[in-house]
């Protein structure tokens, strides 16, 4: 009698536990690094990771994907439900032009949102201050005045909003806005749309020419930066609507615009660009996905100040958030993708 208790006890104890076991699904993905011109030093390397349902941020590990599987040791930061940036120290120096397969694994779960894993690489990871004020356009003040170019009510405190610029004024019908929005954000609540519509016909001081009309964004006020410095511009993009335009390029740009001390403008030549096309690329690899933006540049001695302009050259509708300018030591930056995520059965 005693023995059928336990049994039955035994049986109950192990029910407790079951639906935690079987509820948790474990995945793996692809994470591809590749070096590029320059050799890769064990400094810490980042990426956002988009999980798409709640994990449990401490089951995270990465390893290398040879015979070896060498455990590659990372620090977690979520910024978003469901999306984290992953830091992480590869195991040796990289060569030149060579690229290295790393297994990311995870187990579904409660999230957390708190950052998690390697003291090592918390303690190397420095990013920097980010210069560029109100980057994820969280911050906002309500705005009854009506411009010329530029009909919203909702402004976001340390930009300029441009529906189109001031030499489009005459023409009618015009689809183009800049806009705070709630409908998509990468982190927070808030991120910026722009759309514009097809090209159009303008004349102007070189003639008739097509152009494309659009929203744009200008930072409202100048931001340091450091003579000589590397920089790297980067942003992150969801196009939810492309129409095909025709154009030689239709994209999404963010551009610096660098001065010197008197705040005068440098040549256009030193100007730093993060651009992303849709030339080339199918629809289904961009369309209603976030994908992070990015360039990265040595800029002039000569620049003291900058202020960054946002800006579409695609008919459609496009939303930007989390612009980022960040000091680094070399450029350009190592090219990290993900793919082949899977379910482990």
């Amino acid at each position: 009698m005693l023995y059928r208790k336990i049994f039955l006890m035994l049986i109950a104890s192990a029910a407790i536990f079951l639906p935690s076991v079987v509820n948790a699904a474990k995945y793996q993905a692809s994470v591809n690094f590749f070096t590029g011109d320059i050799k890769r030093p064990r400094s810490v390397y980042t990426f956002a990771m988009d999980f798409r349902r709640a994990v449990d941020l401490s089951s995270l590990k990465m390893r290398v994907a040879d015979r070896h599987g060498e455990i590659v040791p990372i620090y977690v930061i979520p910024f978003a439900p469901y999306k984290a940036r992953i830091c992480f120290i590869p195991h040796k120096v990289i060569a030149e032009d060579t690229e290295v397969i790393f297994h990311l694994s995870w187990n579904t779960g409660k999230w957390s949102g708190k950052p998690s894993g390697s003291e090592k690489v918390k303690a190397a990871y420095r990013p920097g201050l980010n210069p560029i004020k109100n980057y994820g356009f969280e911050e906002v003040e309500k705005c009854d005045t009506v411009y010329s170019t530029w009909s919203g009510k909702i402004h976001p405190i340390g930009w300029k909003l441009y529906d189109h610029e001031h030499k489009y004024f005459t023409l009618k019908n015009k689809v183009a806005r800049s806009r705070v929005s709630e409908k998509h954000s990468v982190q927070g609540e808030r991120s910026l749309l722009l759309r514009s519509g097809l090209p159009r016909s303008y004349f102007g001081e070189r003639g008739e020419q097509l152009v494309i009309v659009s929203g744009k964004a200008l930072t409202d006020n100048y931001f340091k930066v450091k003579p000589g410095a590397m920089y790297e511009l980067s942003f992150f993009l969801k196009i939810t609507k492309k129409v095909n335009n025709e154009r030689r390029f239709q994209g999404i740009s963010a551009l610096m615009i660098l001065f010197d001390s008197n705040k005068k403008p440098l040549d256009s030549a030193t100007q730093m660009i993060a651009s992303y096309s849709t030339a080339f690329v199918a629809e289904e690899d961009y369309i209603n996905r976030w994908m992070k933006v990015s360039a990265c540049e040595k800029i002039p001695p000569e620049a003291r100040y900058a202020k960054i302009i946002i800006s579409s050259e695609m008919t459609g509708d496009a939303f930007v958030d989390n612009i980022e300018l960040r000091e680094v030591r070399q450029c350009p930056q190592p090219e990290i993708y993900i793919e082949n995520v899977n379910e482990i059965k």
